[in-house]
């Protein structure tokens, strides 16, 4: 590998790192299901994988050489510590400059350090601080999501995961309903989809293959890719999947 490609490889190694946690927590979680396991806490850390996903597609974008992705990489590490700086400044403004983390200014002085032309503006409007980086800037999160679910085959993937993460009424509905007593009564109970709970963790590891699979492309060791959409769209085979493991495990079925 070429000096340049190492250390685009290094930049990306963070958030690949991210991604893959995430994603194998989600799967992890639909392991232990039980007959009240409804999708809420896989849908919502699929989403978290997703978005880890999604920077690092960004940054392994094809075509853009080598000092490409690594303003990519500030503008990135400019955007949390921006963040960082705002819940600090709330929650601690006596605090000293980096004892919670890194600062817009140590991201600025890294980037001058690289030689690398930048801007950092704020918006009289919002008080919010916007970055470029080599004519670059940072695309929104649900930007970066939209392209990447476009890239893994998902339509809609950022709208369904992001419904529980953002306590949407129709997700916390869904996983409820109504249960007639015999008093005649009604009470909600939970509503288990153990289809929708195996489709949020293949799907979630499916946020890490293909950014594994780009990195590959681009090395030139091309390999066939997991079919993610398609298991995905049978998740019943997956749920049935789990079951064997469970069964081996001396687990008892849902």
């Amino acid at each position: 590998m070429a000096r340049g490609e190492r250390t685009r490889f290094a930049l990306c190694s963070q958030a690949g790192r991210c991604t893959c946690t995430r994603s194998w927590t989600a799967c992890g979680q639909s392991l232990p299901l039980t007959p009240d396991t409804t999708p809420y806490v896989t849908e919502t850390l699929a989403r978290a994988a997703m978005e880890a996903g999604a920077v690092l597609w960004w940054l392994l974008e094809p075509g853009i050489g080598v000092r490409m992705p690594v303003a990519r990489f500030w503008l990135v590490r400019a955007s949390g510590a921006e963040r960082l700086a705002e819940a600090a400044a709330l929650t601690d403004p006596e605090a000293a400059p980096g004892v919670y983390g890194e600062t817009p200014a140590m991201v600025e002085a890294a980037i001058r350090g690289l030689g690398l032309i930048f801007t950092r503006k704020q918006d009289r409007r919002t008080g919010r601080w916007s970055w470029t980086c080599e004519g670059e800037k940072l695309p929104s999160y649900t930007a970066r999501a939209t392209a990447f679910e476009a890239a893994c085959g998902m339509t809609a993937a950022y709208s369904i995961y992001s419904a529980p993460a953002h306590a949407e009424w129709h997700a916390i509905l869904s996983r409820y309903k109504q249960e007639v007593l015999p008093d005649c009564k009604r009470r909600m109970i939970t509503r288990p989809d153990r289809v929708a709970v195996a489709a949020a963790a293949v799907a979630a590891v499916g946020f890490a293959v293909r950014p594994a699979d780009r990195a590959l492309s681009l090395l030139g060791r091309t390999a066939r890719p997991a079919e993610i959409p398609y298991h995905a769209l049978h998740a019943r085979e997956l749920m049935r999947w789990f079951d064997r493991v469970r069964l081996i495990r001396g687990c008892a079925l849902c």
